[in-house]
């Protein structure tokens, strides 16, 4: 046995009936990865085990209680749990049992990080909508990791593709909720979750577009009640801060500026300004960033993907560009991407 020299990433599978088992023992195996950091897998053995069947790989695992202490040589760490029965655990049949077990996982990497036991987290994909204890009513995932971390400040979901950053201030809440949510206060907040995750990135100063709550914008109009009482103002209190924001613009323009002009990142109000537009881009080859933590957490973007689920199919591109874009935040300190006018998921090795 031998100290901890490396920085300790914790990985989790994600739902265990998707792709991400597969994916996180892909990454565990690679050698560019363990030259790079020590690896513990957090989740069930059978889970651990499922992905290495799909994958075609066996690890040499060394169970572990802490992994802040020792670090077993030549050997991936395993903090195992116990969240799923082999019943449950079915690749490509989702299920109740296979969400909770995924949230599961992932409480308890959080809980290894924030007892100082690793540096940061790569999630494999899960559902974007879980349960909310005690209720019929759902989350996303970036409202899970606040309740998990006890944060007060928003914790964003930033879309991070190499050419764009993208994140909205009222996340995944129902439209009918959004105009009550936006008030100067959390839009601000939310510019600065985005510029603080692009400078983590490599970006010292980095240009954030906003856009506009309602359409009017559009053609030089000042827009609505939302604009004056609390887009306008948050935005001029982020320039007043130092940050490069820009706005208010039009969701339905900015994009094609935004790619065009050299603008690094777009702060939208509500999930569809984002989404739609992301989605177009190209996002589930992408990464989805939590901004707003107080450590890092990162995922591929293309979801559990359950039809290729168990079929050794798995694409481990975003995985390993996730796991790159954690060390560069986490450790390095060095760009991850390549800013402005790149194409593809280019990044630097």
């Amino acid at each position: 046995m031998m100290t901890l020299t490396k920085p300790l990433i914790a990985i989790t599978p994600g739902d265990p009936c998707g792709i991400g088992p597969e994916l996180a023992v892909r990454l565990a195996a690679r050698p560019e990865s363990q030259e790079q950091a020590d690896i513990v897998l957090v989740g069930d053995l059978g889970v651990i085990r499922e992905g290495e069947r799909a994958a075609g790989i066996r690890l040499e695992l060394a169970p572990v209680n802490n992994p802040q202490r020792v670090l077993a040589a030549g050997r991936v760490l395993h903090l195992d749990t116990d969240t799923i029965s082999s019943g449950d655990l079915v690749p490509g049949r989702h299920s109740p049992e296979s969400t909770r077990s995924s949230m599961s996982m992932l409480a308890t990497a959080v809980d290894l990080v924030q007892g100082g036991g690793a540096a940061g987290i790569l999630a494999m994909p899960m559902l974007r909508s879980l349960p909310r204890q005690g209720s019929g009513d759902t989350m996303d995932v970036a409202e899970f990791l606040a309740l998990l971390t006890d944060t007060d400040r928003p914790v964003c979901e930033i879309a991070a593709m190499s050419s764009l950053w993208v994140t909205s201030v009222a996340g995944s809440a129902p439209l009918s909720e959004v105009a009550s949510m936006l008030d100067r206060d959390r839009i601000f907040r939310t510019c600065s979750v985005m510029h603080e995750a692009l400078q983590s990135a490599g970006l010292e100063k980095p240009r954030i577009a906003v856009t506009s709550y309602n359409p009017l914008i559009a053609g030089g109009g000042e827009g609505g009640r939302e604009e004056q009482a609390a887009v306008i103002p948050a935005i001029e209190r982020a320039r007043a801060r130092g940050m490069d924001c820009e706005g208010p613009f039009a969701a339905e323009t900015i994009f094609k500026q935004a790619l065009s002009d050299g603008i690094d990142a777009v702060v939208t109000m509500y999930h569809d300004q984002a989404r739609i537009a992301t989605s177009l881009m190209g996002f589930e080859r992408g990464l989805a960033v939590y901004g707003g933590l107080p450590f890092r957490v990162l995922s591929p973007a293309h979801g559990p993907m359950f039809e290729l689920a168990g079929k050794g199919k798995a694409d481990p591109e975003a995985a390993i560009a996730s796991f790159n874009l954690l060390l560069s935040t986490t450790i390095r300190r060095t760009p991850a991407f390549r800013f402005r006018g790149d194409s593809g998921m280019e990044r630097k090795r």
